[in-house]
């Protein structure tokens, strides 16, 4: 299952100054490679100094056979857990207004939940409840729990009766739970539809016309749907029931209604400065994945800079947006299909806006040629102890692989017993003599063993 949580992170190590002119033209040429060799579906927007300075969209909002509706600057796309932003300004907002603080506690709002008495407001907002994740957690082998519509009471159900993780504030675990519970907390607060406070504390004072919830994709409304291109043409994805990801991922917009989001968060349009200290305020002494999160609000490092932003994944749509404040940069973006890792394209698109040496032919796709019989020796189910199970299966001359309760996933070959995810940056080497499985992903190796 895609997590909503992908966290997209650029770390290099050596100096880099801004362009005064964005380079348009190599812009261009990156997503004319993009497009050409079908690695992604999509739009971006690119803001300097207040002003949108380049904006570009390829592919398809929508596609059936020979159908095919060409996304336009007013495509909207699931911005996954973007949404999260959101959320926490509307919070904020609550705790200016006194109806609401970081220290109050869950159980003045959900008593039965574990640990409600202990949980605070601030560690839902910065994953450290340790409640379980309702969407990441399913145990749904067959059909991830959340491609169907359930209650919020169904969704409060799970979350009660499910094992904590950690004692509460012991450490952090990214956790969509927490951001569901703040958006019924402000229903309850505000006796209004989450939908509704969405659109009057945020959509409408900033006129933003082409952002909204919902739950299911619609042509009407000029939604993009989700498709991936595994081989030779598009194939339709099934993404998770929108209305199940109320407050962590259950919007839709244009990259330039995340720009206008974005700049006026940091303008002091929507909340005050003392809010968004509290948003930006990021842990000093911690190191690795929970030290890109503040308190709604997520950072990356590309050289010496920082952007302060989110990125959100559905199960089928992928999307970053974030804000290099000391240079007046913003880079939104969403994509309906995806082909390689969204990173690599945030990296180019960086590299370009800073005017660094960047190389496209990482770009270049080469397939290797395999019949359907040959990937017949690689299905299987393999096992490992850190991971669970990995489900290797084929489907219309392509092989597929699913982690877990993940979706399965379509894997390109790319040489003698191996294949790759690019999107993710998942490389799968097999070891047909030993009957292992080797993951390759973000610098880490996992061995699995086929089941007998």
């Amino acid at each position: 299952m895609q997590k909503i949580s992908s966290l997209f992170v650029f770390m290099l190590l050596s100096a880099t100054t801004f362009s005064q002119t964005i380079n348009t033209k190599k812009l261009d040429s990156l997503f004319d490679i993009l497009d050409k060799n079908h690695l992604a579906m999509g739009s971006v927007a690119i803001a300097k100094d207040g002003k949108i300075v380049y904006q570009r969209q390829i592919g398809y909002a929508y596609i059936d056979g020979n159908k095919k509706i060409p996304a336009n600057v007013d495509t909207k796309y699931r911005i996954g857990s973007i949404t999260k932003m959101f959320t926490a300004v509307i919070i904020f907002q609550l705790i200016e207004e006194k109806k609401l603080s970081l220290d109050t506690k869950l159980a003045k709002f959900y008593p039965q939940i574990p640990n409600a008495d202990k949980i605070t407001i601030e560690m839902l907002l910065r994953h450290r409840s340790g409640l379980i994740d309702y969407i990441n957690d399913s145990v749904d082998v067959k059909k991830a729990w959340i491609t169907e519509p359930h209650s919020d009471n169904e969704i409060l159900k799970k979350i009660i009766n499910g094992k904590p993780h950690f004692s509460p504030d012991s450490t952090m675990s990214y956790c969509n739970s927490g951001y569901f519970l703040l958006a019924k907390i402000a229903e309850a607060i505000d006796k209004n539809k989450f939908e509704n406070i969405l659109r009057s504390r945020i959509f409408s004072r900033l006129a933003l016309k082409n952002i909204n919830s919902d739950s299911i994709n619609s042509m009407d409304d000029n939604d993009a749907f989700p498709y991936s291109h595994p081989s030779d043409s598009w194939q339709s994805k099934q993404d998770f029931y929108f209305d199940d990801a109320k407050g962590c991922g259950n919007l839709l917009s244009t990259p330039t209604d995340l720009i206008k989001f974005i700049q006026a968060l940091f303008d002091y349009k929507l909340v005050k400065k003392s809010s968004l200290d509290s948003m930006m305020r990021f842990p000093d002494s911690i190191k690795g994945f929970a030290a890109f999160f503040g308190t709604g609000i997520m950072r990356v490092p590309f050289y010496e800079k920082m952007g302060y932003g989110h990125n959100g994944g559905t199960y089928g749509q992928y999307s970053t947006l974030y804000d290099f404040t000391k240079d007046s940069l913003i880079i939104a973006q969403s994509f309906n299909d995806m082909e390689i890792s969204l990173n690599d394209i945030l990296v180019s698109e960086l590299n370009i806006c800073y005017d660094n040496p960047e190389d496209f032919s990482k770009y270049n796709t080469k397939d290797y040629p395999i019949t359907s019989a040959e990937l017949d020796k690689y299905i299987g189910t393999y096992t490992s102890k850190d991971l669970g199970k990995f489900v290797i299966t084929k489907k219309d001359n392509q092989l597929y692989a699913q982690l877990g309760t993940r979706a399965a996933y379509p894997y390109k070959a790319i040489g003698k017993d191996k294949f790759e995810l690019r999107f993710i940056s998942a490389v799968l080497i097999f070891d047909l003599d030993k009957k292992e499985l080797t993951l390759q992903q973000n610098g880490k190796t996992f061995l699995f063993t086929k089941d007998q």
